[in-house]
């Protein structure tokens, strides 16, 4: 393949954090980082490579996406070399679409919702089936591998940098889920390491899968609805403002994964808009980081951990090991994240659902 377009991102250690989780060991993923704004860049990125492997110069990628993964479309093939074209709807705000074409992309942009735009893109590789790849969102083998290693590095960061073995000492994982292209490379990622574990050792494995949190918004929640149910579920349309997790159905695979995973070992967390957002909020003032309101979800677990305290029980003395993975994201501007804070003061009293039940 050719050069890899995603970079290893870093996983830093939050004494804020960790304060307000009540002394627990709080690490930071910071996806954030990634040339594209977010974690997209790794499985979207990942897809344009095998394209590429495949095709060569003469690959035309083409996506579908008025968001994240049509800027990671955008800039891993950039990167790589080879033109790019975004078919995102007309919803989809200006900066956005000045992203694409600052990374070199064409941007078609017209139809009035998600699907519109998903139409013309399979319509204009139908045109060019030789050369034109279509590069799904959150779906396809070679994006789940490549949002996999997201959790190697974090196993290998764990150990080489902070001193920890992370096969039995990692308790909790806080994973924002749209479509389930993350989720489903995070759970790839980390069954993956038990196999590892198991290759490689003498004795029984004593590795131990860590509780992994599932965190969506209410009005953007296919992927809860559908664990939950135990059947795929339809939204019949996105109400959240966490528009970069509104996915209306939700990755098969991606729940085949999670069952594979074991519904003891997946939470799902399902929060008000404005939870989300005065995470967002709080998270730029304590690190002086910018993560738009879908990534803000994420944070929920650690900013109203006092509202959650069953999921830091039954360590006994021993402190928790949690990684928050901060996805990035790019659609929120700096004077959406500042209005946010006019929410904290009322967030407190927003629901948030556990498995379904109201907490």
């Amino acid at each position: 393949m050719s050069s890899q377009s995603h970079i290893r991102t870093p996983l830093l250690y939050s004494p804020l954090l960790s304060q307000k989780t009540g002394g627990h060991n709080v690490y930071l993923k910071l996806e954030s980082f990634q040339p594209s704004g977010s974690f997209k860049i790794r499985g979207v990125g990942r897809s344009v490579q095998a394209a590429h492997a495949k095709i060569g110069a003469k690959l035309r990628v083409i996506t579908s996406s008025g968001g994240n993964a049509g800027l990671a479309a955008s800039t891993a093939s950039r990167i790589i070399g080879v033109p790019c074209t975004v078919y995102c709807p007309e919803t989809t705000p200006d900066h956005m679409v000045e992203l694409f074409k600052a990374e070199g992309a064409t941007v078609v942009r017209q139809g009035k919702a998600w699907d519109d735009a998903n139409a013309m893109a399979e319509a204009a590789v139908a045109e060019d089936p030789d050369n034109a790849v279509l590069v799904h969102p959150f779906a396809g083998e070679e994006l789940v591998k490549g949002n996999a290693t997201l959790m190697e590095e974090v196993y290998e960061q764990l150990r080489s940098e902070h001193g920890l073995e992370p096969e039995t000492e990692l308790d909790l994982v806080s994973c924002v889920v749209g479509g389930g292209g993350l989720i489903n490379g995070v759970l790839t990622g980390i069954l993956g390491q038990e196999r590892k574990s198991q290759s490689i050792s003498s004795s029984p494995s004593t590795f131990r899968r860590p509780t992994v949190i599932a965190t969506q918004c209410f009005g953007a929640d296919a992927f809860s609805r559908s664990w939950l149910q135990h059947e795929l579920v339809t939204l019949p349309a996105i109400s959240s403002r966490a528009t970069s997790m509104g996915a209306k159905q939700c990755s098969a695979a991606a729940l085949a994964t999670a069952e594979e995973y074991g519904r003891e070992r997946l939470i799902s967390l399902v929060t008000d808009d404005g939870l989300a957002a005065s995470c967002s909020f709080q998270f730029a003032q304590d690190h002086l980081l910018l993560v738009e309101v879908s990534c803000g979800a994420g944070l929920v677990p650690a900013y109203y951990s006092d509202r959650l305290p069953m999921l830091l029980q039954g360590s006994g003395d021993r402190k928790k090991n949690i990684v928050i993975i901060v996805c990035g994201g790019r659609k929120d501007r700096i004077q959406d994240i500042f209005a946010y804070g006019e929410e904290v003061a009322t967030a407190r009293s927003l629901p948030m659902d556990l498995n379904g039940k109201r907490v």
